[in-house]
């Protein structure tokens, strides 16, 4: 049984939309000396521990008339109690630094305790009635964590095999696509290959703004039997032109928003199948002019290669002449590029098949 002062008593309230103390019934007078009202309080801490001394910050404030709201930013704290005859009643809240304080009756006897959802309820019985008090636990607003996005692009090192007709001969031929991340916003991605007869090296480093990619710089060099077309090129978007940097002259071409090389749509395409895209082009610099290329998705299909099987989503460039080129990236956060097939006339020109990813 708890020996409660007869008629001394103080009940915080906190009056807010995340935690409060509401009380009802018959209550206690209170009006009362700071030390008689904070060894009621201690009591009242020690009976039940979930009644945190955290509390006794706001009940001196409510006390002292302090209007300060360092203790919380976002709570409204008053103290608040009725009695069954309305005796007295100033109604308060800290806002307008007005106390509140009512009469009451005696002590309760008995206290049992019931943990509702949300909150904690005690009720205590007396023999001039019942008093029933609810401690609201505090209803913070939840912060939900923000999933971390994936980025748009990610560095990758991918290992390729195909075999190409050159002639009368099928040759072999071993290739690897790697994508660098250089500084901030700016990328570099390489692509090298390798046959008996000769050598392909191309590079290009190129920026990445608002889910598009700005080519910088294009470098194509060739050796052996294979194609020479060598080429340095600076792409310049301010200036919406082309430069060739062997001659330091600008090509002839009519520039295009979105302008990109042989390197860089299929990383824009990447960027594209991430942002959910279903339908999406591109004008692009090939050789010595600019062509423009489509392309649909066809749909999903699992395909197996040296690297594994993959679930892959299908894309098909949109074609008005007897080619058809067909690429397959795989259906995760990466998109990888795994598989590009090539007819002409119904007739496999090559395949290309991914034999090992580093990611």
């Amino acid at each position: 049984m708890l020996d409660f002062p007869q008629n001394y008593l103080q009940v915080p309230s906190i009056d807010s939309h995340q935690a409060g103390l509401k009380v009802s019934g018959y209550g206690f007078t209170l009006q009362a000396s700071v030390s008689r009202i904070l060894s009621s309080i201690s009591r009242i801490i020690a009976y039940k521990p979930y009644l945190k001394l955290s509390l006794l910050p706001l009940i001196l404030v409510n006390i002292l008339g302090c209007s300060s709201r360092t203790l919380s930013e976002d709570h409204d704290v008053a103290i608040s109690a009725t009695d069954s005859a309305m005796v007295e009643s100033i109604n308060t809240n800290i806002d307008h630094n007005e106390p509140e304080f009512i009469k009451g009756n005696p002590p309760p006897q008995e206290f049992s305790e019931q943990r509702g959802e949300g909150a904690t309820e005690i009720e205590a019985q007396s023999e001039a009635g019942e008093i029933r008090a609810v401690v609201a636990e505090s209803k913070l607003e939840e912060k939900v964590p923000v999933p971390l996005l994936k980025p748009l692009l990610e560095p990758f090192s991918v290992q390729y095999r195909t075999r190409i007709k050159f002639g009368l001969l099928k040759l072999d031929v071993n290739a690897t696509r790697t994508l660098k991340q250089l500084q901030d916003n700016e990328w570099e991605i390489r692509f090298d290959a390798t046959a008996s007869i000769g050598q392909i090296s191309e590079y290009s480093r190129f920026r990445l703004i608002n889910n598009k990619i700005e080519p910088i710089l294009y470098r194509r060099r060739a050796s052996g039997l294979i194609d020479r077309y060598n080429r340095t090129l600076q792409f310049d978007t301010e200036a919406q032109q082309i430069i060739d940097l062997e001659t330091d002259l600008p090509l002839e071409i009519e520039w295009q928003d979105g302008m990109q090389n042989d390197l860089t749509y299929m990383l824009q395409i990447v960027i594209d199948l991430k942002n959910k895209k279903e339908n999406f082009g591109y004008p692009v610099y090939q050789k010595s002019r600019v062509k423009s290329l489509n392309f649909r998705i066809d749909g999903n299909e699992q395909i197996k290669t040296q690297a594994g099987i993959f679930n892959t989503l299908k894309i098909s460039q949109v074609r008005s002449d007897n080619k058809q080129v067909e690429a397959w990236f795989t259906d995760d956060d990466t998109h990888h590029f795994i598989r590009l097939l090539d007819r002409k006339n119904g007739e496999i020109r090559y395949r290309i098949d991914a034999v090992s990813i580093d990611s």
